[in-house]
């Protein structure tokens, strides 16, 4: 019984803190290789879509971001997955049952693509923010265990 209400306790806490704080776009740290010059159309649709989310045009950033995820699709593995999971955290801001349920697909598939990376400093910071996402989505559908095995 006891840790019932711890678990309830610290989820409740959990969602405080993930209401009042307003998640932001998962990216590449500094050292990572970004490869501007091989992709630049998607990165202007990634920088559009991070533009279209701050502004709360969220219906336009996940169009954006899943036409950035179609193009790196083929040669930026790492890219893909961290744009399906700005997707899903755009998808989730939206918050209807159909976006839900699309967030839930764009995760699966992002946490899928690194499961097939090597693991490096990249690979492993985006899994990080990948799993923080996945964590905000379950909180969200009332998996708060689920949450807490993510995060």
């Amino acid at each position: 019984m006891n840790k019932r209400w711890l678990i309830c306790g610290l989820a409740f806490w959990i969602a405080l803190l993930c209401a009042v704080a307003v998640p932001s776009f998962a990216r590449l740290p500094a050292a990572a290789p970004v490869h501007l010059t091989s992709r630049p159309e998607a990165n202007l649709l990634e920088q559009q879509a991070k533009a279209y989310y701050e502004a709360g045009r969220l219906a336009e950033a996940a169009t954006a971001l899943q036409q950035a995820s179609q193009l790196y699709q083929t040669d930026h593995p790492l890219r893909q997955a961290i744009v399906l999971s700005n997707l899903a955290l755009t998808e989730q801001q939206i918050g209807s049952l159909e976006s839900i349920a699309s967030a839930n697909r764009a995760i699966q598939e992002s946490l899928e693509i690194l499961a097939g990376l090597p693991s490096t400093t990249a690979r492993l910071s985006a899994e990080a923010q990948i799993l923080d996402v996945q964590g905000r989505l379950q909180l969200t559908q009332g998996q708060a265990e689920a949450a807490l095995s993510s995060w």
